[in-house]
């Protein structure tokens, strides 16, 4: 009789057990213009979604709690200060600069070119040239430059690039 064995390593057996235990808690990335969470979280009045109404790329949804927050899932961030215009209190402030809360980064081990294939899909996307090439071919992201407009993450071929909040 012969049978089929699958080599699990050590992480994935023990996930096994652990797997049901762990919460899985969803985070969600704000708007962009306000780096204050508090502020934000305190004053955004569950206002129908103005903000989310008005976002030209459609990307803005309301959570169950009434805040708004950015679902990537749907597109990219153009920066184009319709929700900072349109919040009625002013929690959105485009006086600052035009930033995400968020964090990009790339997986070296999953990224074609850090795996000596060609690709520079991520630097052409770049709408404001955050992505340097290190050597020929390997991607870096400048993170005193990048905006997290998830413009990158969008054409990753083998999405080794991930917005996180």
């Amino acid at each position: 009789m012969d049978s089929v064995t699958k080599k699990i390593d050590r992480k994935d057996f023990l996930n096994i057990f652990f797997q049901p235990f762990q919460e899985k808690k969803e985070v969600r990335i704000r708007p962009p213009y306000n780096s204050d969470s508090t502020l934000f979280e305190l004053h955004c009045t569950s206002c129908a979604g103005v903000c989310s109404s008005v976002c030209e790329e459609q990307i803005i949804s309301i959570a169950e709690n009434g805040l708004p927050y950015i679902d990537f899932e749907k597109g990219v961030c153009t920066f184009c200060g319709a929700c900072a215009e349109f919040c009625e209190k002013n929690v959105l402030e485009s006086n600052g600069p035009a930033t995400i809360p968020a964090n990009i980064t790339l997986d070296p081990i999953e990224c074609m070119a850090w795996n000596d294939t060609m690709c520079t899909s991520c630097k052409d996307s770049c709408p404001i040239n955050a992505i340097k090439l290190e050597g020929v071919f390997r991607p870096q992201i400048d993170k005193n430059i990048c905006n997290n407009c998830n413009a990158c993450t969008q054409v990753c071929p083998t999405k080794a690039i991930k917005i996180n909040a």
